[in-house]
């Protein structure tokens, strides 16, 4: 990986503060160079999950739940048998 430091007037064109989406970069001639996403503290804006958040009360049943266990050694068994 390449690693530029720039300086805090082009950090500011291409990353305003609320900057959130991917940045494209051109030069003179109209050519792309590259695509650059900003490093989010978060999901960006109008992000959805693609599965849904469990509630903590699923969080906590899925801890207690103490049904049939079985080693990791012998779950790796069965998947090598298939």
């Amino acid at each position: 990986m390449v690693r530029i430091t720039i300086d805090e007037e082009t950090r500011a064109k291409l990353f305003p503060a609320e900057a959130c989406e991917l940045v494209e970069v051109f030069d003179e001639s109209g050519k792309l160079l590259g695509r650059l996403m900003p490093n989010l503290s978060g999901p960006p804006p109008g992000w959805v999950p693609m599965t849904p958040v469990p509630s903590e009360e699923e969080l906590n049943r899925r801890a207690d739940n103490v049904g049939p266990c079985i080693s990791t050694e012998e779950l790796l068994a069965r998947l090598r048998s298939r």
